[in-house]
């Protein structure tokens, strides 16, 4: 529909994006994708986004954040995503964190992961 009816994106907001992402991740995934390639600012920060991704979909949402053309963005969206994800499967979590390059993008979603377990260092080789 957005596409049909491209002045509706100004309309996208977070309460938008979280139910779409509940229907339809990999959609919502695509539109917030494309923003981003033509240089438009999508509001990755509202956590409401890739927290509804890190639910509905995980590991969908992990590969799809490693796409995204913005580094600083997929930082973001990686802590987030942990935070949320790691809530209820802190294995799976951890498996991703594990199989990312040192880094900004690793060291984002540890945070994550420090934040749905507080008082645990993500990267303690003891954990």
């Amino acid at each position: 529909m957005l596409e049909a009816l491209p002045e509706l994106d100004r309309a996208v907001d977070g309460y938008v994006f979280s139910t779409w992402a509940k229907a339809d991740p990999e959609a919502v995934a695509g539109w917030i994708a494309t923003r981003l390639e033509q240089g438009e600012k999508v509001p990755l920060e509202d956590k409401g986004i890739p927290a509804e991704l890190a639910t509905s979909r995980p590991e969908f949402t992990a590969n799809w954040l490693l796409t995204l053309p913005d580094a600083e963005v997929q930082a973001k969206a990686a802590g987030i995503l942990v935070s949320n994800w790691a809530a209820f499967d802190p294995a799976a979590a951890r498996g991703w964190i594990d199989s990312l390059p040192p880094g900004p993008l690793r060291d984002s979603a540890g945070s994550g992961l420090t934040e749905t377990t507080p008082g645990k260092d993500p990267f303690d080789p003891f954990r």
